[in-house]
């Protein structure tokens, strides 16, 4: 389930990340941006850095920057492992040591909490929002400032789960917490992409599941590509029932763009003046599909209510009131989880109604009823959305209606006239697992019924 549409507005847009949250599968994606937004202001100097300001400042240090060492062609993490090298070189000392060392510098330089008053705030938005996940390239624990008791802080070496109600948030690069684990050099990347069966296929799984919120990164930024390149080339074949989408939250001034868009790389742009405003916004919207959703399932637990115990009036409702049947029906298609224990009992107490009833001399009508009521599921419930049981249920009633369904003396002709009618809209895949599951329960009436009406859709042909 995706924003088809071309241009979208922002209020669609919000909608669907707030159904995402309420459906379970939001998670988001955090880069160095959120903490600098938490952390920064323009009156004094910035305490949280951008990736190149943090190593620029850890490389002084040493007495050396990132311009003195970038040549044309070379990415930071190859500045990094220059710079340790002669540093390891110069002072004689083991490569890996001057290493952890730099690590150590990056762990004190990011370590940085908000203030009260920013932690409440943006710990209240987070607890709303409430994300199945998060995944961030950051070494700074702020996220687990706001989240204390919600969350789970995990290293590029754990696996991404956590227990009930607790919010993994997994440390793509590493963690000042564990100095060891920060992802900085280009060995340190060489390691972080090695061929890793868990790693390689949970993160694109993790990001394919789900809608993912791109907060505090650039346009363009090569780990927000990443995740675009996850997302859409894992598992490319597989069917999306579920909110899929990828927004990335652009920070644009009082100049921002009202309307998102989709850029090129397929990311739906959420333009924003500040992230305060931005979660202020998504919080209304929130709300609105929280008490929805409270209301839905309000209302199906007293229809779940009502059928699991359905009264002598619903009973006959639901045999003779075929709008109430199929309303029913849809609702189970719709709801299973909710409705599917009450939807069994009513058709089991609707059945033994109409079979009580037949034991009344020719009383044929009560035959067409049961046929009536097995074709209404039968023919609006797609076979790939069956619930299993009543399959099986199905089966065994129709095996026992079908001996009395036809147009000689003693059988029903309105039952048999119903099912002829029927035969035209019978789904082929819905007919062969009945056979199959008939032939399995020896429900042989029904396996000889259904060969006899459909014989060129079951008998194998003869081969020459």
């Amino acid at each position: 389930m995706k924003l088809k549409k071309k241009t979208i507005t922002r209020a669609e847009a919000l909608i669907f990340i707030a159904q995402s949250s309420v459906y379970g599968n939001l998670g988001l994606f955090v880069g160095a941006g959120f903490s600098m937004a938490l952390m920064n202001d323009e009156d004094n100097p910035p305490v949280a850095l951008n990736w190149l300001q943090l190593i620029n400042k850890v490389a002084k240090k040493y007495e050396f920057t990132v311009k003195d060492k970038l040549e044309k062609g070379s990415s930071l993490p190859e500045v990094v492992s220059r710079i340790i090298l002669e540093v390891s070189n110069k002072d004689n000392r083991d490569y890996d040591e001057v290493s952890l060392e730099f690590k150590q510098h990056v762990a004190d330089l990011t370590a940085y909490y908000p203030d009260d008053d920013i932690r409440e705030t943006f710990s209240r938005y987070l607890l709303k929002i409430d994300p199945s996940w998060i995944i961030t390239t950051n070494y700074d624990m702020v996220l687990e400032c706001l989240l204390p008791g919600k969350s789970l802080t995990l290293t590029p070496s754990e696996q991404l789960m956590s227990p009930k109600g607790i919010i993994p948030i997994y440390h793509l690069h590493g963690t000042k917490k564990v100095p060891k684990s920060i992802v900085i050099s280009q060995e340190d990347y060489t390691t972080l992409f090695r061929p890793n069966e868990y790693r390689h296929t949970k993160l694109p799984l993790t990001i394919k599941e789900s809608t993912t919120l791109v907060i505090g990164y650039a346009l363009n930024d090569i780990n927000v590509l990443t995740a675009v390149d996850w997302s859409k080339n894992v598992f490319k074949s597989t069917t999306i029932s579920y909110p899929h989408e990828i927004f990335q939250v652009h920070y644009a001034g009082k100049g921002y763009n009202d309307q998102p868009y989709r850029n090129k790389d397929g990311i739906v742009v959420v333009e924003v003046p500040s992230l305060e405003e931005f979660f202020d916004e998504l919080l209304k919207y929130i709300e609105i599909e929280v008490r929805s959703a409270e209301k839905l399932k309000k209302d199906l637990e007293e229809v779940g209510e009502l059928i699991l115990n359905p009264s002598p009036k619903h009973i006959e409702d639901f045999i003779g009131d075929e709008d109430f049947r199929k309303d029913i029906i849809d609702l189970l298609v719709k709801h299973e989880y909710y409705l599917i224990s009450g939807f069994i009992s009513i058709f089991e107490k609707s059945l033994k109604t109409c079979w009580e009833r037949s034991v009344k001399n020719k009383a044929f009508y009560a035959y067409e009823l049961i046929l009536k009521i097995l074709l209404d599921i039968i023919l609006n419930i797609p076979l790939e959305l069956m619930p299993p049981i009543l399959v099986k249920m199905i089966v065994k009633e129709l095996n026992r209606v079908c001996g009395y369904i036809g147009d000689r003396y003693g059988e029903s002709w309105d039952a048999f006239d119903m099912w002829i009618d029927a035969k035209k809209e019978f789904p082929l895949d819905m007919l062969k697992e009945l056979y199959h599951v008939a032939k399995n329960q020896k429900s042989h009436s029904l396996v000889a019924f259904l060969i006899n009406h459909f014989p060129d859709e079951l008998v194998p042909k003869k081969t020459k």
